[in-house]
């Protein structure tokens, strides 16, 4: 309990103006339809990309997180 607490609040505090100063990134791009690679979807930052574009294609390791693309570099079969 107390490890996933001491998680929950130093993502916090190394990501502290991360949120704000990816919508000001955002705000600068006017069209939603922009096409946007989100690689290792998941959080807070998902969040904030499916809720400012339409275009997502996503790749992750992590078949859980539903991306379009499951992808491992360190995978022995990747070509």
């Amino acid at each position: 309990m107390i490890k996933k607490i001491l998680n929950h609040l130093s993502k916090k505090a190394s990501r502290k103006n991360l949120n704000k100063n990816i919508l000001k990134s955002f705000a600068k791009i006017k069209n939603k339809k922009t096409k946007v690679l989100n690689i290792g979807p998941g959080g807070e930052i998902n969040n904030l990309i499916t809720n400012n574009f339409e275009d997502i294609f996503s790749i992750d390791i992590d078949q859980q997180r539903n991306p379009n693309q499951v992808i491992d570099l360190c995978d022995d079969n990747f070509t």
